[in-house]
């Protein structure tokens, strides 16, 4: 008998901690992402994109030429995230996705941006703030474009709805900033 609650206190104390843990995952508070979003480089716009969940810096090429198959980079830097946390099937609607990127590209994607209004820069597209560093001081943007419609338009080709906000030319570098958004 004495073999037997001796049993049963185990699994009943074992059934207690497991049950504490458990429910103590649960109660804990959700754990906020913390980003650097001060501009740390005054020549960029504020970085003004929500954060959800850590996000991933990818520098492959597909990720920039699956969303514009027309753009040609040599070398790419680009993140993004959707604005209302990770896609499920609960926020599946309705979730857009902010996408930045800095790539050097060939004198092709640089001739058909070319052929767009030139507007000037005054501030570089306001990016995550760790791809700036990827922009270097000597480049000088002076291509700039506003209308964004005609931009997406030469720019952008797939059955994903895709548009680009803010797009900035370093002819000298072959660089292009852009920040857009999809869903």
């Amino acid at each position: 008998m004495k073999h037997t609650m001796l049993k049963r206190m185990g699994a009943v104390c074992v059934a207690l901690i497991v049950g504490v843990t458990v429910s103590g995952c649960f109660l804990l508070p959700e754990k906020k992402i913390e980003y650097s979003t001060a501009t740390p480089d005054p020549r960029f716009a504020e970085f003004v994109e929500p954060l959800h969940v850590p996000l991933e810096i990818k520098t492959d090429t597909e990720g920039i030429t699956r969303r514009m198959p027309t753009v040609h980079p040599t070398k790419a830097i680009y993140s993004g995230a959707y604005r209302n946390g990770p896609r499920d099937l609960l926020n599946e609607l309705g979730n857009s996705y902010w996408f930045h990127a800095v790539m050097t590209v060939d004198q092709e994607t640089l001739d058909r941006i070319k052929t767009l209004d030139n507007e000037g820069v005054i501030k570089l597209p306001g990016i995550l703030p760790e791809l700036q560093g990827h922009v270097p001081q000597e480049c000088t943007f002076s291509f700039g474009v506003q209308n964004f419609s005609s931009a997406t338009e030469l720019l952008v080709d797939f059955e994903r709805p895709f548009a680009i906000n803010e797009l900035a030319v370093s002819e000298d570098c072959s660089m292009v900033i852009l920040r857009g958004e999809g869903e």
